[in-house]
């Protein structure tokens, strides 16, 4: 994305750094994600509040808006939105989870059927699945959500799935574990493990180029910025 030639052109037209460009696109596909009725499409879109959250002048982020109808805007409309959406934003959310679930029943089938269990010693008490402490698959290790040390209900750690998903996400972009684990905290001190979790789905669904960005964009533009501990500085 970074490299595509047609962000020139629009710096070029409206007078405004390459990077703004690419930051004011980055925070219009966010918008446009999260338009309940028309996703793809800008949602209440007001260049003095963009221009708030990227630091920038508001006449700078029209004068952007602007030089990008014909390239990447259709009135409100981003042009090459559904055409690169995956499938697995087609159907509702309740659809795609309980074909997930159905995945994963038929795999944990195929893996019973077969003795496939990873962890499993060969013992009676083991055979049987009495053994509440120990992942029984693959899939339960690979999982992101923990479970509990005791016999009950799973327990879900919040904190704990958005540091496994964001660390994934941000070795993706070839960031180190470390630099990944301290933004993370910067992040869910500032908005929540909640609000940095659906950032990060955000950032997965767009394959956003630089993650760290477009979650930060992401962030502010939920409006839940507290003290200004991830202030987003650049050449605007």
């Amino acid at each position: 994305m970074p490299t595509d030639p047609k962000w020139r052109v629009i710096a070029r037209k409206s007078g405004q750094p390459l990077p703004c460009v690419i930051a004011v696109f980055n925070l219009m596909m966010v918008n446009a994600s999260g338009n309940a009725e028309q996703r793809g499409t800008l949602s209440g879109w007001d260049d003095e509040d963009a221009g708030a959250a990227l630091d920038m002048d508001a006449a700078d982020v029209e004068a952007i808006r602007t030089a990008m109808q014909g390239k990447v805007l259709d009135d409100d409309r981003l042009t090459g939105w559904s055409k690169r959406q995956p499938k697995r934003e087609d159907g509702t959310a309740a659809q795609r989870k309980q074909a997930w679930k159905e995945r994963e029943a038929a795999k944990n089938g195929a893996e019973q059927r077969s003795g496939t269990h990873r962890n499993a010693s060969g013992t009676a008490s083991e055979r049987s699945g009495t053994h509440r402490n120990a992942p029984e698959t693959e899939t339960e290790t690979e999982t992101d959500i923990p479970f509990s040390n005791e016999n009950g209900p799973a327990a879900v750690d919040p904190s704990k799935i958005m540091f496994d998903a964001g660390v994934a996400l941000l070795a993706q972009s070839g960031k180190a574990e470390s630099t990944a684990r301290a933004w993370l905290a910067k992040a869910r001190k500032a908005h929540g493990a909640e609000a940095v979790i659906a950032a990060i789905g955000a950032a997965k669904r767009e394959g956003a180029i630089d993650p760290i960005s477009f979650m930060e964009a992401s962030l502010r533009a939920r409006g839940r910025t507290h003290s200004g501990e991830l202030s987003f500085t650049g050449p605007c």
